[in-house]
């Protein structure tokens, strides 16, 4: 049965740089999205990592480690517009670890600018929003 590791971008870094607030953000939680995701996946059997890279101190090389130990056959990415060019890093990152994964976005962005999307990154497919 296939791997998946699915990833939620890092942003508190972005979004807190200069703040005090950061401190006090709970770094515990995890993008529900991404585990409606992995449910069904987890219930026919496929292999399911997430990854929520704001959850270290050092996204680059904690993705690093879990792409080369974990060794899946896709990765899918969540993305939002102000996450999208960390989304590509983030693909391009694991197409530099196994050229061999398939790099799969999804959410807002790459919804309303799926060509865009192919065309600007080292992403394989993206996943549309019904509707």
């Amino acid at each position: 049965m296939a791997k998946i590791i699915l990833i939620n971008p890092n942003y508190y870094e972005d979004i807190f740089y200069k703040s005090k607030v950061r401190a006090a953000i709970s770094h515990g939680t995890i993008s529900l999205g991404l585990l409606c995701i992995a449910a069904p996946l987890l219930k026919k059997g496929y292999k399911v990592k997430i990854l929520d890279l704001n959850l270290t101190n050092n996204p680059s090389n904690y993705l690093e480690k879990e792409i080369k130990e974990f060794n899946p056959d896709f990765a899918g990415i969540t993305a939002t517009t102000p996450l999208i060019k960390k989304s590509y890093q983030i693909a391009t990152a694991i197409k530099e670890i196994n050229a061999q994964i398939s790099v799969l976005v999804g959410g807002p962005h790459p919804s309303a600018l799926p060509e865009d999307v192919l065309k600007e990154s080292k992403i394989d497919c993206v996943v549309k929003r019904r509707g």
